[in-house]
């Protein structure tokens, strides 16, 4: 049977409960255990690896590379941290198809050297911003390595990017079926076709734009596990929930008591689905 393994980003923990009062590392990764996370993300460099593990957490890593030097460093970094897997936020949107697709392929082909698992993040500014540069990137990855392109699905960039009307998510976010079906990793945060994030709950109550979209990771959630393939493996699922100043608003909630709600919507969405 398929298992749903939660993710917390420290992103979502930056300058909680406020930025002058910020809680230690070592607090914030006795929080993440204590919500039932069973891993966390963290940039490389912060030596995380080690307090990841005294706190039975697996370690992820996640990097911006928009050349290969960055790639390089990024890398380096991970396999010196010795991180579970590695998501990257990989090239520009001003990169052309073949010189995107050779990024690609250098840098997947590096972190196998290095005995890095890694996915490149559906996200925008890099080059894979929309559905169009994604689908033409996996074709050339494709055709150059004779494998599926490793994707960590981030649907709320492509949704805004696009500007992609609510009722066409489940047609225009999941047409490229193969690569949902064959990734591991997705990043979740309720969206709209305009806002990359909106806040989840207001006086603890769903708001109206969250459960339009809970429809819609519900969706996505039993595309996964409907695959014959996928009996027996691990999705990694990140509820992903940025702090003020950043992807919420001022009037938003605040971003980690966001994340163990939205982290407690998506363990029920999973059930559901299963059913």
């Amino acid at each position: 049977m398929s298992r749903l393994i939660l993710c917390a980003s420290l992103w979502s923990l930056a300058g909680h409960p406020s930025p002058r009062r910020e809680w230690t590392l070592a607090r914030k990764l006795e929080a993440v255990r204590e919500a039932g996370f069973a891993a966390v993300s963290g940039p490389p460099g912060l030596a995380l690896t080690q307090q990841a593990g005294a706190h039975g957490l697996r370690r992820f890593s996640a990097f911006i590379a928009p050349d290969w030097p960055a790639v390089k460093t990024g890398l380096r970094d991970c396999a010196a941290e010795r991180v579970a897997r590695v998501n990257i936020q990989l090239g520009t949107p001003a990169l052309t198809g073949q010189a995107a697709c050779k990024l690609a392929v250098q840098t997947w082909r590096r972190a196998e050297a290095l005995g890095l698992r890694s996915s490149f993040e559906t996200h925008r500014g890099t080059a894979t911003e929309t559905p169009e540069k994604l689908t033409s990137l996996a074709a050339r990855f494709a055709q150059a390595t004779g494998r599926l392109l490793p994707v960590t699905w981030d649907f709320s960039h492509h949704a805004v990017v696009r500007q992609i009307p609510r009722q066409e998510w489940p047609q225009q976010l999941l047409r490229d079926r193969a690569l949902i079906t064959a990734a591991d990793l997705f990043h979740l945060r309720p969206h709209t076709p305009h806002h990359v994030q909106v806040p989840l709950s207001q006086d603890r109550l769903l708001t109206t734009e969250a459960k339009a979209w809970l429809e819609f990771a519900r969706t996505a959630l039993h595309l996964w596990r409907s695959d014959p393939g996928n009996a027996g493996r691990e999705l990694f699922v990140c509820p992903e929930m940025g702090p003020r100043g950043d992807y919420a608003l001022a009037s938003s909630p605040p971003a980690w008591p966001e994340t163990v709600r939205l982290a407690r919507h998506l363990r029920i969405a999973w059930r559901t689905v299963a059913s």
